[in-house]
């Protein structure tokens, strides 16, 4: 197995998407250890800053660049700064996401396009500008962060669940021809992390994960070479559970679900 070191370090050239927090921040802070040269790519600038300035005091580079993926002009200018000041890019994390509880009582399609702009086109946007120079060096890695709801949505968040079965259905699609050209699709599919997106979820959350916990088993993961990271395994194996389950049953669960109030 590769260190993440060996795979990260030696000046590789690592991109980051939704670096402002959560994964995306911590991810940063870990990858900063190893050597390798950073661009952080979020909106909030302030917010990105303040990370970029971490990964600096533990001794790491950073680029930090304001940017949103859901603008394509965006993407092509972020990614040709981060090829113009650190390389092409050797790896990218592509885990910028939103979620956006939508009730049958209010329900929104504009919404719903705002959640695929961010979790779907936001990362086709960057495949669009890195993989022409990853297919014509003949390396690279993708990892793109879906979730584990892409398996079986989570009542009363249909868009978050459409976009991550979306997202982890293009990165398995792409991943045998990507193979082709010698370029690592990692999928990584987490259950419920701590972070300020899910501090807002009004349900339990079993197996609740903390981020940096979250972002070593990525990394190893992703250095590993493996093409689907699922974690952590208690909440993965109820999900398949959940998947297989007869439809009678699974919407007699989800709507209790949806009668709990969020828990403490």
């Amino acid at each position: 197995m590769p260190s993440p070191g060996s795979v990260f370090g030696a000046n590789a050239s690592i991109l980051i998407t939704g670096t402002s927090s959560g994964i995306g921040a911590t991810l940063a802070e870990r990858l900063g250890r190893l050597g390798g040269r950073l661009a952080l790519v979020a909106r909030r600038e302030d917010r990105l800053q303040q990370v970029a300035e971490r990964v600096r005091e533990a001794g790491g580079s950073a680029l930090a660049i304001a940017a949103d993926v859901t603008d394509p002009r965006q993407v092509t200018q972020a990614h040709d700064r981060v090829v113009a000041e650190q390389g092409p890019v050797d790896a990218a994390f592509l885990n910028a996401g939103t979620s956006d509880f939508i009730s049958l009582h209010r329900f929104d399609a504009a919404r719903f396009r705002r959640q695929f702009e961010v979790n779907v086109f936001g990362v086709l946007h960057w495949l669009e500008a890195m993989l022409p120079a990853m297919i014509s060096r003949g390396r690279g890695i993708i990892a793109g962060t879906s979730s584990l709801a892409a398996a079986r949505g989570i009542p009363g968040n249909p868009g978050y669940g459409a976009t991550k079965a979306a997202l982890s259905s293009l990165l398995d699609c792409i991943r045998p021809e990507a193979g082709q050209y010698g370029i690592q699709v990692t999928v990584i599919e987490p259950g419920f992390i701590r972070t300020e997106m899910t501090a807002d979820n009004r349900f339990p959350m079993p197996f609740l994960m903390d981020s940096d916990a979250a972002a070593r088993i990525i990394i190893d993961g992703v250095a590993d070479g493996r093409s689907m990271i699922r974690f952590p395994w208690p909440t993965a194996a109820a999900v398949q559970v959940l998947r297989h389950l007869p439809d009678v049953l699974y919407d007699r669960l989800g709507r209790s679900m949806l009668r709990k109030p969020k828990s403490s």
